[in-house]
């Protein structure tokens, strides 16, 4: 029974956690999207959408650092995986 009680706890902790993450991912992408959006830079919908999509905290770090030093987003040739790629 303890047993069964800490594996939902484990589980309870481990979904929040994603949750959490999930939420910061949205709104560093956001920023990045905002930051652009306010320097009158337009933004295609692939590179939106590659934005909107990224989960990884250090490359959504890097792209809002390079856009508010003043970076663009351009979308460049896909990628070996068919992944349109972004350059900021």
């Amino acid at each position: 029974m303890v047993d069964e009680i800490q594996q939902v706890r484990d589980l309870a902790d481990a979904k929040w956690a994603e949750g959490k993450a999930e939420g910061k991912a949205e709104s560093d992408a956001r920023a990045v999207l905002t930051v652009l959006r306010v320097r009158g830079i337009a933004v295609p919908e692939v590179a939106r959408q590659r934005i909107v999509a990224e989960r990884d905290p250090a490359r959504l770090e890097r792209w809002l650092v390079r856009v508010v030093l003043g970076g663009t987003a351009e979308r460049i040739p896909e990628t070996s995986r068919n992944e349109a790629s972004l350059v900021l």
